[in-house]
C-alpha cells in the first residue's frame, strides 16, 4: 500500500534529507517511532524502515520499470523485535494480469522464515465477468 496506493511522506511533518553520496536519505518522526526512506536520484524509493517502541521494520520494494512508470514487483520485509517478539523475513513476488488496459495483481507469493518456522504461501486473483 505505502509505494502503490498511498504516499510514503508526511503531510505536514518536518523531513530531514540527506544525501550521503548517490542516493537520498529520509528521516521523520511519527507519533509510534522514526521512519526513514531511501530513494534514488530518480525518486525510486528503495528502502523504508521504521523503529519503534517494538522494533524494526524494513521493507526493500522491487520495482519493474515499463512504459507507463514503475510496477512494484515484489519486496523484502524483515521484522526485528526489540524485546518480545518474533524476527520475521519475507520475500514477496507479484505476478500481473492485464484487466480493461489496466495493470492488477495476478498472483502474489511470499516466503521466508517467522523465527525458526518457514513460511509460504501463494495467492492467485481471478477477474470474473
Amino acid at each position: 500500500r505505502i509505494f502503490m496506493v498511498n504516499s510514503p511522506f508526511p503531510e505536514a511533518e518536518q523531513i530531514k534529507i540527506e544525501n550521503p553520496g548517490t542516493d537520498y536519505r529520509l528521516s521523520f518522526n511519527m507519533e509510534s517511532g522514526q521512519v526513514m526512506l531511501t530513494m534514488t536520484g530518480d525518486f525510486l524509493i528503495t528502502e523504508w524502515s521504521f523503529s519503534g517502541s517494538t522494533g524494526k521494520r524494513t521493507v526493500k520494494p522491487r520495482f519493474q520499470k515499463t512504459v507507463d512508470g514503475f510496477l512494484l514487483a515484489g519486496y523484502q520485509s524483515i521484522f526485528e523485535p526489540t524485546n518480545a517478539g518474533i524476527k520475521t523475513t519475507l520475500d514477496f513476488n507479484i505476478e500481473y494480469q492485464d484487466v480493461g488496459g489496466m495493470k492488477l495483481p495476478h498472483k502474489v507469493r511470499f516466503s521466508g522464515m517467522h523465527g525458526t518456522e518457514p513460511v509460504e504461501a501463494e495467492l492467485m486473483f481471478r477477474v470474473h465477468g
